[in-house]
């Protein structure tokens, strides 16, 4: 009799995703992660972003396996422990306003954004849902992402599993200060830090593909790290970095009961809705702007004074309707997505 197979919602996705990656995992690797942790922060500083850096995750690994292949099983290991050490322990799920999804993953990134905005995270790591989205013809039901660094004072790196149907790809790119992010995404690509599908593209059609490829995955990124007043929950609460807890045997972080559900762009959302009309710069035929919706866009710029500290400051403009009549006044109640 054939089996059944059982439908994930997209809840359940995320967590589904960690379970299956860490079948064959020692069974006390957490506990072991939360150790070299304490004992590497008890003698250095670590950056607000960092949850782990890699001689931690390294040390974690080792200490589990003592046979021979441990530096090939480390290098296969690592990403997973990095990525899904950083979200389990905040299982954090972020779910875009579909108006507002829409809208965002639909942009240009323009040059002038550098890959420090991409710091701002509101969690260790985070997963976001990416309904409709595909990886060169695979749908994609959303991607984890979180920051790495090597060791203290070296360079931090953006890592994304993004999970599509035919399988996990993991897409890797520096954060190096002051350099735009597209820069930082192709530089990395040269390096071999791309998606499998790309591989035998001469380096620079392949590290121009990729970029363009996870575009629609850093606009995503870009309005979440930049726009935390449109993240709500239904309890009204505000996604922070999980923190451990004391225990006779020093801190350890202890996991939620069940991922908890982040709604973002509800409000823009709602007023998006209520414009409904042509996308697209068009005029009529006695030369008057047809009513349209200008795209969605960046805006930033730099704050501070040039030969001191500065901070880049992004803003997004949401479309725009142009000569449309005016809309009745907004809803005072939003409810969150389903």
């Amino acid at each position: 009799m054939e089996q059944t197979k059982k439908t994930i919602s997209m809840t359940e996705r995320p967590l589904h995703v960690l379970r299956e990656n860490f079948l064959n995992w020692p069974k006390d690797i957490w506990q072991r992660l939360d150790r070299f942790r304490n004992e590497f922060k008890a003698k250095n500083a670590m950056p607000q972003w960092s949850f782990a850096p890699r001689t931690v995750l390294v040390a974690a690994i080792r200490n589990g396996w003592s046979d021979a292949d441990t530096d090939s099983r480390i290098r296969a290991l690592l990403p997973s422990l990095q990525v899904f050490g950083a979200w389990r322990v905040g299982q954090g799920i972020y779910r875009f306003d579909s108006a507002v999804f829409d809208a965002v993953v639909d942009m240009d990134i323009p040059e002038i954004i550098p890959a420090e905005t991409m710091y701002h995270l509101p969690e260790w790591a985070i997963w976001v849902e990416t309904p409709g989205l595909k990886l060169e013809g695979s749908p994609v039901h959303g991607f984890f992402a979180t920051i790495e660094q090597d060791t203290p004072g070296s360079e931090a790196s953006m890592v994304l599993f993004v999970d599509s149907e035919r399988k996990l790809e993991i897409s890797k790119f520096v954060l190096r200060p002051g350099t735009p992010i597209k820069d930082c995404v192709m530089q990395s690509a040269m390096y071999g830090y791309f998606f499998s599908a790309l591989d035998g593209l001469p380096p620079l059609e392949m590290a121009t593909r990729q970029a363009e490829l996870l575009q629609p995955y850093l606009n995503l990124l870009l309005f979440i790290t930049t726009q935390a007043s449109e993240i709500t929950s239904s309890q009204e609460q505000r996604p922070s970095r999980a923190l451990p807890k004391k225990t006779s045997k020093g801190e350890r972080f202890f996991p939620p009961n069940a991922p908890m559900k982040w709604d973002v762009g509800l409000r823009i959302g709602a007023a998006l809705k209520t414009e409904s009309c042509p996308s697209g710069d068009s005029q009529s035929s006695q030369g008057t702007v047809r009513p349209h919706i200008r795209r969605a866009h960046w805006h930033g710029y730099w704050l501070g004074p040039r030969d001191g500290d500065r901070t880049f400051d992004l803003r997004w403009l949401p479309p725009v309707a142009v000569n449309v009549k005016e809309n009745e006044p907004l809803p005072a109640v939003l409810h969150p997505v389903k």
